[in-house]
């Protein structure tokens, strides 16, 4: 995040060019270790939480390598596909008994993170602004 902009992959940016600069840095990993911090109120409302899984598809694109056009046009397909099947599920378990709030940040949110897929594929990157 950048102020108000929403943007994800700061830490693997940071992980890559500690990398370029140290080849021979040592990162490690601490399962056992926790970490508390504060969640706003607002990264808890459900506009937070889809648009963050949208732009965590748009980054899942921008942290790969470039992609030829062959490789990008099938990973479209794969995605429209994984879409489509994202969206007629959340359809198929549109809530009767549960609030539509939690349907919306459980299933609504898969079907966001596909079409972040598909936006960073065709290289399209939003600007999105938290609250």
């Amino acid at each position: 995040m950048n102020g108000r902009r929403m943007g994800l992959g700061d830490e693997t940016e940071l992980f890559a060019r500690i990398w370029n600069r140290e080849p021979d840095a040592t990162f490690v990993y601490l399962p056992e270790l926790v970490v508390y911090h504060e969640v706003p109120r607002s990264r808890m409302r459900i506009r937070y939480r889809l648009c963050r899984s949208f732009l965590a598809g748009v980054s899942w694109v921008e942290m790969r390598e470039p992609l030829p056009v062959r490789r990008r046009t099938s990973l479209m397909i794969v995605e429209t596909a994984r879409t489509a099947w994202a969206i007629g599920r959340s359809l198929k378990r549109l809530p009767t008994k549960r609030p539509i709030q939690r349907w919306l940040v459980e299933d609504v949110r898969t079907a966001a993170g596909h079409l972040g897929r598909i936006a960073g594929l065709l290289g399209i990157r939003p600007i999105l602004y938290r609250e």
